[in-house]
């Protein structure tokens, strides 16, 4: 991850570190050419075009001054080294006419645009530099072709004179020949280092760019020069725009911000942990890490900081340590509930004896025989507190599903003689799944006889199990059942429906609506599900009545048998005795 940073700053921060080194190198180049100017031994290189390139040399000293006035205002880094690239290509164009055309000693200038363009640009920029470089050298040298063949002064050139030797225009096409192949040659080399350069550089923003954890990397000026779209979003902005090439302090102005403004801007490069709201209402626990970039540890070096969301650890962890206090809490009620049974049973017995003797009054009597029932009411509670409580592992086997369901409504059948009910079974035989049957069994009863004490008098309850599996496609023959089959098991009854002020309560422990419930039947249910982890939808209406849905993963099943129809007896339906 070092590395990367470190990649990433010299991508950022280092354009504007090199654009400010070129323009320092043309300030040195234009010095030593203004003292070789000075120099008696070397003023016959410049021929008789002394004052004009000595007053071209003052012109690109005095917009160098220029470019350093502006370079902080700046924003496409790029577009200005072009400018400025362009400019010279120029500048140098007539430094070498004016020194001789095709024949100057100057052509190598040429060089320091071609590389200059790889460095600062890209490959293909240095390949435009060349074709310019040889199209602007050809058109000086046809101008210093045609000033020789006339022996005239042409464009602030002097005539000749009439030492020189006439022009060769066969050597005049193999200078430029030479001159062009080496242009090309030097931007193809210096392209292929730019290019490889720029293919490690994409990869690591691109790497860096889709990490689970945000990061900003900024410069010593305290401007972030680069940063990924997690930290974009961690920092509440809506875009990178918003972000990048702007100093921290602009982009973290909020009252809120202030701590991680004084993390990021101070020495302390240990990670810490914060409170963080990103938008108004939106608070999330946040780590912030900040790493210096190189060995330096003062506060106006570069460093990068590491932005990692904690918010779902955190809230685990508190879920964790919930847990871990509620099964505390569990147990110590399971042992006091324990413990109550003994009185209990002890009480029940002792006026049970009472009973037995002769009383004198019937109302000692009566009261007698609201105590037993008070306590066998107790019992049944701490019974089924018992059982949600300590409720087992489940046993994972392969079970007949069907065969639960007949046990079921056999059992709810067998309610009849208390209200009379429709019971119809709408499933074929041999449903298989990976359950325990014990339980899964107490589940169907017990939403079962909730349907049973919600319907009127010759309501209905239906009992609807099915395969539903994803669309075959060809490999179909190869598997048989995927990772998206799943049974599908209901039971509906037509009764007034569960109101919506109660249907969040529903499976809350001791929650009932009737008169002599426990309000222990559905949470027990839940939390078997839960155990199964099989899935449960409620759809309820006071014109429909509610249905409970279960879906029940089969997809680890090595093999499930083909449903076949279940006797004809469980497909009519049965009326119970009145």
């Amino acid at each position: 991850m070092p590395r990367m940073v470190y990649r990433i700053l010299d991508e950022a921060q280092g354009a504007r570190e090199r654009v400010k080194g070129m323009m320092l190198f043309r300030f040195v180049g234009i010095f030593f050419f203004l003292v070789a100017m000075l120099v008696p031994m070397h003023r016959d290189v410049f021929l008789k075009s002394q004052a004009q390139i000595y007053g071209l040399l003052v012109g690109l000293c005095v917009l160098n001054c220029v470019y350093y006035l502006v370079f902080g205002l700046v924003r496409k880094m790029p577009a200005f080294a072009a400018l400025q690239l362009g400019i010279d290509v120029v500048a140098v164009t007539f430094i070498v006419y004016l020194s001789g055309a095709q024949n100057s000693n100057f052509v190598f200038l040429y060089f320091t645009s071609i590389l200059g363009a790889s460095i600062l640009l890209s490959a293909r920029s240095s390949v435009v530099f060349a074709s310019l470089a040889t199209i602007l050298l050809a058109a000086v040298s046809i101008l210093d072709f045609m000033a020789r063949c006339s022996n005239s002064g042409f464009l602030l050139r002097p005539a000749p004179g009439p030492g020189l030797r006439s022009p060769d225009l066969m050597a005049l096409f193999y200078l430029l020949f030479v001159h062009a192949l080496a242009f090309y040659l030097v931007a193809m080399l210096s392209g292929g280092m730019a290019r490889r350069a720029t293919g490690i550089g994409r990869l690591t923003r691109e790497i860096v760019s889709n990490l689970d954890d945000g990061l900003m990397v900024i410069d010593s000026a305290r401007r972030i020069v680069f940063a990924n779209q997690r930290a974009v979003d961690l920092l509440g902005h809506q875009d990178l725009a918003s972000v990048l090439n702007r100093k921290a302090e602009e982009v973290l102005r909020r009252d809120s911000d202030a701590e991680l403004r004084n993390l990021i801007g101070g020495d302390n490069f240990k990670a810490t942990e914060m409170e963080y709201v990103r938008h108004k209402d939106e608070r999330m626990a946040l780590e912030v890490s900040v790493r210096p970039i190189g060995n330096n540890r003062s506060k106006d070096h570069a460093r990068a900081v590491f932005l990692k969301d904690l918010t779902e650890r955190k809230r685990m962890e508190r879920m964790e340590k919930l847990t871990q206090q509620l099964r505390g809490i569990q147990e110590m009620a399971a042992a006091i509930a324990h413990e109550i049974r003994n009185p209990l049973a002890s009480i029940k017995g002792s006026v049970q004896e009472l009973g037995r003797l002769a009383l004198p009054a019937e109302e000692d009597r009566r009261l007698l025989n609201i105590v037993c029932r008070e306590t066998d009411r107790l019992d049944k509670i701490i019974s089924d507190f018992l059982q949600f409580a300590g409720l087992r592992p489940p046993k994972m086997r392969p079970c007949n599903v069907s065969a639960i369901l007949d046990d079921a409504a056999d059992l709810l059948e067998a309610r009849a003689p208390e209200k009379p009910f429709e019971l119809i079974r709408e499933y074929p035989w041999g449903l298989m799944c990976v359950a325990d049957a014990q339980q899964l069994m107490q589940v169907f009863l017990n939403i079962g006889l909730n349907a049973f004490e919600a319907i009127s008098p010759g309501g209905r309850i239906t009992l609807h199990a099915e395969l539903a599996r994803s669309p075959v496609d060809g490999g179909a023959e190869r598997r048989r059942h995927r990772a998206h089959d799943g049974l599908c098991v209901s039971i509906s009854d037509n009764g007034p429906g569960i109101s919506a002020e109660i249907m969040d309560k529903i499976f809350t422990p001791f929650f009932t609506t009737k008169e002599k419930g426990v309000g222990m039947g559905l949470a027990i249910v839940n939390r078997i599900l839960q155990q199964h982890g099989i899935e449960l939808a409620v759809d309820t209406s006071p014109a429909q009545g509610t249905t409970f849905t279960l879906t029940i993963d089969v997809s680890d099943l090595d093999q499930i048998e083909n449903p076949q129809p279940v006797a004809a007896k469980a497909k009519v339906p049965v009326l119970a005795a009145q």
